[in-house]
This record gives C-alpha cells, sequence and structure tokens, in this order.
C-alpha cells in the first residue's frame, strides 16, 4: 500500500516509495506531475478514471474510491484500488486530494478465476440435467451432442 496526495491546482502530485514500487518505477524516480500519474493508467479505465477525479477535486463527494489498471514499465498490467479524501478550505474550494492506493492484482485473479469456475459448473450442470432427463441411449448421445456444442458455442 502506498500513500498519494494531488494539488488539483497545480497538478502537483506526491508519492510514497511503495507507491512508486507499485508502479514498478525506481524509488525517488516520480516526475511528481499529472500527467506523470496518468502515463501508466490503462486506456480502458482513462476516462473512467478522470471522470471520477474530476468528481473528487469538485469536492463532490468528498470520498474517492476506484479500481483501475496501470501498465507498468516492464509491460505487465496491475489492477489498483484507490481510496481518498477531498480536503477543502474554510471556503470549500478544493486544496488537495489525499489517499492511498493497493496493488489488488491478486484479489482480481482469484475473482476471474472464481467467476470461470462458476461459469464452467453450470454448463456441467446443463449437461448433466439433460442426460439424466434422456431416457434412451439416441436421447443421451442427442443431449450431450447438443448440450456440449451449446457449452462451447458450436454447432451441431
Amino acid at each position: 500500500m502506498g500513500a498519494w496526495e494531488f494539488d488539483p491546482d497545480s497538478g502537483a502530485v506526491r508519492w510514497s516509495p511503495t507507491l512508486e514500487a507499485i508502479h514498478g518505477i525506481p524509488e525517488g524516480s516520480f516526475a511528481g506531475t499529472f500527467e506523470a500519474f496518468l502515463k501508466d493508467v490503462h486506456p480502458e479505465d482513462m476516462p473512467r478514471l478522470r471522470r471520477s477525479i474530476e468528481r473528487a477535486s469538485s469536492g463532490e463527494p468528498s470520498h474517492y474510491h476506484l479500481q483501475y489498471r496501470i501498465i507498468r514499465p516492464d509491460g505487465e498490467t496491475r489492477w489498483l484500488e484507490a481510496h481518498g479524501r477531498f480536503e477543502a478550505d474554510p471556503d470549500g474550494k478544493g486544496r488537495r486530494l489525499v489517499g492511498v492506493c493497493t496493488d489488488i492484482s491478486d484479489r482480481q485473479a482469484l475473482r476471474a478465476e472464481r467467476d470461470a469456475a462458476t461459469r464452467r459448473n453450470r454448463k456441467l450442470l446443463s449437461i448433466t440435467g439433460a442426460i439424466a432427463e434422456a431416457v434412451s441411449p439416441a436421447e443421451v448421445q442427442e443431449a450431450v451432442v447438443d448440450q456440449v456444442s451449446a457449452a462451447l458455442g458450436a454447432s451441431s
């Protein structure tokens, strides 16, 4: 887990050494700008990330939470989860966003494996149910061909 701070007025961004390590860059090498932060954000996640930061920077809501991907300099894609809060001056003007960021890649991989297993089990239950309802060998063969081809997205 690493800490970050963003000043929307100046565009300055501060990262802890741990956050630099999460992003796969040497300690002390982060340029400290908003553009440098955006450099490794996955292109598909960029619009959602920008909208989320704009909303948080406006002060509404005061809490920031986002999951997004980065592409590290070594080419590895990692999932990150950022939590932060918006701090305003007494007039309500945006002062800064502060928060923490965690690498959740392992959690995302486990979720994807669990979802794939659930889909596979549903297909197997469908095939098993069709075979159980079949009475004759020809019906069993038809059920197997139909169910397996449906599970594979193929044509029998």
